[in-house]
């Protein structure tokens, strides 16, 4: 069985503090880097295409 946890880190480190033994049941830990605005846009642009859809140009974002 895997069990996958997510949430901001402030948060997750309060939740797996709040009892003594959570923290030990979920050894391995994996912060990952906020997208940048442009990389969401990027992202979203992608995506549209994919699924045969346009953006309308304020929501292109920047090519990349």
């Amino acid at each position: 069985m895997v069990i996958i946890l997510a949430g901001y880190g402030k948060e997750m480190a309060a939740f797996l503090s709040s009892n003594s033994g959570l923290a030990s049941r979920f050894p391995n830990v994996f912060a990952f880097a906020d997208y940048s605005v442009d990389e969401l846009a990027r992202i979203l642009a992608e995506l549209t295409a994919v699924k045969g859809f346009s953006l309308e140009e304020p929501l292109r974002g920047r090519p990349g």
